[in-house]
């Protein structure tokens, strides 16, 4: 009994193995079956070919006609090659294309029913002649400096001079080469080689950079003692930001520090620590959040802070400042007490170089903007939309001016409505306008607003391009008891608003005198003379009054009337029963037109003078 059950297993396996070997071959057959067909199906097609004068495109073409193959290939590839005469007759398509291309440049693959046609590029390596530089970085006690870095200037290619200082790096041997030598806690020096075949280099102490220092304002000391958070923009990072004012420098360069307003035609206002909801308020359109604004100290000199008319940053010049120490949390109240609590600009600024000789620099730059986004800056509905608003709106709740009827109440004569808004009170309520006359009306302004004249206009009348130009002029020096440095700048600046500008003056002198061994006088002097213009149309008044139908100037070039708050009712106004004709002044109001009585101007002079006396003991 137990016999048959074992030949029953067994005979049961061999059945299974022998359908699994089935079933691998015929997936095998069926993979090598469709393979063999991508393989056969390009030497089976055949065709004819007969073409005189023909670009290798016609041939393409032709081929494309009468088979089954798509080609790849690229246009400029095929450009300039000559046209030929073509005869072929039952010849496999790869036979016809080794012909056709042969001579070109030109290779083919043929991948099932896909050609890639491709431009063959032939890489020619020049052989580069080298030359070898030896040499030996030491300090100024002649010590080696092992493990410092010689870099190739403008290239990526360096080697690090071993334990004993000595170096060796390969060159090309054409060319004029500079070699940058760097290491830790000494300045980087760039040395011409010119022919030299071995150089020795005398890297200097950089004692200001030598433990990566933080300024607070009171003191320079070094990462490793300073507490709290703090980001360090140098002086190169920001030349990369040309400007006039060294706020729009520092946007974007520090984390943490959060730009709280930045108007067109404003002052950038900063935020160390992001902004609360205590003590705002409203200062030209921004939000100003007084108990929010950084402490910012000069040369360890606190400065005013942020006024209603006045920027902290606009007496400092930008070219002068040597580094910008933000100080970012509580560890600053340490140092400055409670008037740090939202934090610390610390700005130093360049000073004179013992031992150095004089130095004089000049530099100039101007900067034109692009206009102002006015569908950024004004972003209204069109004027379909605001009719359609207010027809739906009258419709539902009708217009009801009874106790405010600026026809019969004088105190409600000066008014403002939007023309579909007074439109539909003219037509339903006062039945001054007809419905053929509310339609015409209606339909005129729609065209007004699809056309964009509001943005002509602005453009033309209210708007500028910003341009700014600035000339800086500093003589830094020392003597031996004496070093010194003295910057003048002069900035112009048109804004974006016609009529609007600024113009400022800043001189700069910064002394310090070694009276004796250990005891040294310092005096800063800084001085601004500015002189700003407001004669133009401010953004906030503009969206006043501004509609997708406003027009500043008719077709014939005089101003036109613009309703605001302070005007007459219109239709009261153009009336000759009430006013037009009947006052002896015209009481119609155009911003522009405005523009010519109004001459108004600020005039600045700030002087802010630094002195001490440092002694130090030894």
């Amino acid at each position: 009994m137990k016999k048959n059950l074992y030949a029953c297993i067994d005979r049961h396996r061999k059945v299974m193995k022998l359908i699994l070997m089935m079933k691998a071959t015929f997936i095998l057959s069926v993979l090598f079956a469709l393979q063999v067909h991508a393989g056969v199906y390009s030497q089976q097609v055949r065709m004819s070919m007969e073409l005189e004068r023909a670009s290798i495109k016609q041939i393409i073409n032709e081929i494309k006609l009468h088979t089954e193959y798509s080609f790849v290939y690229s246009d400029a590839d095929l450009s300039g090659i000559q046209d030929r005469d073509v005869l072929f007759k039952d010849a496999t398509i790869e036979s016809i294309l080794s012909s056709c291309l042969k001579g070109t440049g030109l290779k083919f693959s043929i991948e099932e029913k896909t050609i890639v046609i491709w431009k063959e590029i032939i890489l020619q390596q020049k052989k580069v002649e080298e030359r070898i530089v030896k040499g030996v970085v030491i300090d100024g006690q002649g010590i080696p400096l092992p493990g410092a870095t010689i870099v190739l200037k403008g290239t990526t290619s360096g080697v690090v001079s071993d334990s004993v200082g000595r170096f060796e790096i390969k060159l090309p041997e054409k060319g004029v080469h500079v070699l940058v030598f760097s290491f830790v806690g000494m300045k980087k020096q760039e040395i011409p080689l010119s022919g030299k075949e071995f150089i020795e280099v005398v890297l200097e102490e950089d004692n200001e950079n030598l433990d990566d220092v933080v300024v607070t304002g009171y003191q320079t000391i070094s990462k490793e003692r300073a507490t709290g958070a703090y980001s360090i923009v140098d002086a190169e990072t920001l030349g990369r930001k040309p400007t006039s004012n060294l706020a729009q420098a520092l946007v974007g360069l520090v984390s943490g520090l959060s730009v709280v307003s930045a108007p067109v035609d404003g002052q950038i206002r900063f935020a160390i620590r992001g902004q609360g909801t205590i003590s705002q308020v409203s200062m030209g359109g921004a939000n100003w959040k007084a108990d929010n604004d950084p402490l910012i100290v000069v040369d360890g000199f606190p400065i005013s802070g942020y006024m209603l008319e006045s920027d902290p940053f606009s007496s400092i010049n930008p070219n002068d400042v040597e580094s910008v120490t933000v100080l970012k949390d509580a560890a600053a109240t340490s140092i400055y007490g409670a008037r740090a609590a939202n934090g610390v600009i610390v700005i130093t600024t360049k000073k004179g170089k013992a031992k150095s000789k004089l130095e004089i620099s000049a530099d100039a730059y101007w900067s034109v903007s692009s206009r102002a986004d006015l569908d950024y800056l004004f972003n209204m509905a069109s004027a379909e939309n605001q009719f359609r608003f207010e027809e739906l709106m009258h419709k539902y709740d009708p217009i009801n001016l009874t106790s405010n009827d600026p026809y019969t109440r004088t105190s409600a004569r000066r008014r403002y409505m939007s023309a579909p808004y007074g439109m539909l009170y003219e037509r339903d309520n006062k039945k001054n306008l007809t419905a053929g006359e509310y339609e015409a009306k209606k339909q005129e302004l729609i065209e007004l607003g699809n056309r964009g004249v509001w943005k002509d206009d602005l453009n033309e009348y209210i708007f500028q391009r910003m341009m700014r130009q600035q000339y800086n002029v500093s003589l830094r020096g020392a003597a031996e008891k004496l070093d010194y440095a003295f910057s003048a700048s002069y900035d112009d600046e048109d804004s974006y608003l016609q009529e609007n500008g600024k113009r400022r003056v800043l001189l700069n002198l910064a002394s310090n005198a070694r009276l004796t061994k250990n005891l040294t006088f310092e005096l800063a002097v800084n001085t601004m003379f500015s002189r700003e213009e407001s004669n133009g149309t401010s953004i906030e008044s503009v969206r006043g009054w501004l509609s997708p139908w406003t027009r500043l100037k008719d077709e014939e070039g005089n101003f036109v009337h613009v309703p605001t708050s302070q005007t007459v009712y219109e239709p009261l106004l153009m009336s000759e029963e009430y006013y037009a004709g009947k006052t002896p002044t015209d009481w119609t109001y155009n911003p522009v037109a405005d523009r010519d009585y109004t001459d108004n101007y600020s005039k600045t002079m700030n002087y802010r003078v630094q002195g001490g006396f440092e002694y130090r003991t030894e």
